[in-house]
């Protein structure tokens, strides 16, 4: 503990206060700090081709997402590294919009596994922005603000389908299941280094914190492989065919209460 004498009106008092070594990492050589900066920086590229997909698919929500969250995160971890603010913004600042994207990021790649028509989205997408804004402004550090949404946004995957008494169209074909199941793999690995990279005092130099980079880099690189109808008519099919007009329907198909027939755009 550390005790501070200050004064108050005339009066001295003695102020004090815990100090946790584990909040902060332990003293980093120049050498250290430009390693744990290409590590960090540096695996962030694995983003680019999943976006580049995206924007091959017209995904532009997605896609700006994407972009945001690796900028986001080299400035942030760049910040960090260096111990000094950039763009006029400390680490602690750059670390609240990298947990914003981060979990956007998150909450896109459920949203695209929903299949919801473009209207639900709309609505979801801009919902879980408002909650996730506000969690990282209350509490970035808390990883209870880190995960609600995350599980909120599953929660709703898992009751759309149980409501509708159906799996998802990407889980009845084999190849489309290879290939979810391959991206749930690499999303695993990905988890575990996160997890592992928590500690900051044993990952100082963010090894494990740029595999978790790397590997949820593939993993979403794989997932968006899966053809959903109304994102585009097939992520297979040739690109004079991926533009379609989007129908307008009403939220209340998200649980599959919309009479008529379901179509290629229904939620």
């Amino acid at each position: 503990k550390l005790q501070f004498l200050y004064f108050i009106g005339g009066r001295a008092c003695v102020c004090a206060c815990e100090f946790i070594p584990e909040m902060y990492y332990p003293p980093l050589t120049e050498t250290e700090r430009l390693q744990q900066l290409l590590v960090v920086a540096g695996t962030n590229a694995i983003s680019i081709p999943c976006i580049w997909k995206l924007m091959k698919f017209g995904c532009y929500f997605e896609m700006w997402i994407g972009i945001s969250t690796g900028f986001v995160s080299v400035m942030y971890h760049s910040a960090e590294a260096m111990r000094q603010p950039l763009l006029g913004m400390n680490d602690g600042q750059w670390h609240r919009l990298d947990n914003v994207f981060a979990i956007m990021s998150f909450v896109s790649l459920i949203l695209w596994l929903m299949d919801n028509n473009p209207r639900t989205d709309e609505f979801l997408r801009w919902m879980f922005m408002a909650i996730v804004t506000w969690g990282q402004e209350k509490g970035p550090w808390d990883l209870t603000y880190t995960i609600t949404p995350i599980i909120l946004v599953c929660l709703l995957l898992i009751l759309k389908y149980v409501f509708q008494r159906r799996l998802p169209d990407y889980l009845k074909n084999a190849t489309d299941r290879k290939t979810f199941l391959k991206a749930t793999f690499f999303l695993s690995i990905a988890i575990y280094f996160f997890v592992k990279g928590l500690d900051d005092r044993r990952d100082y130099l963010r090894i494990h914190h740029g595999l978790w980079h790397f590997f949820a880099g593939i993993s979403f690189f794989v997932f968006f492989d899966l053809p959903v109808s109304s994102k585009l008519t097939s992520i297979r099919a040739p690109a004079e065919h991926q533009k379609q007009e989007y129908a307008s329907q009403d939220l209340k198909s998200f649980f599959g209460c919309a009479t008529g027939k379901r179509d290629s755009l229904s939620i």
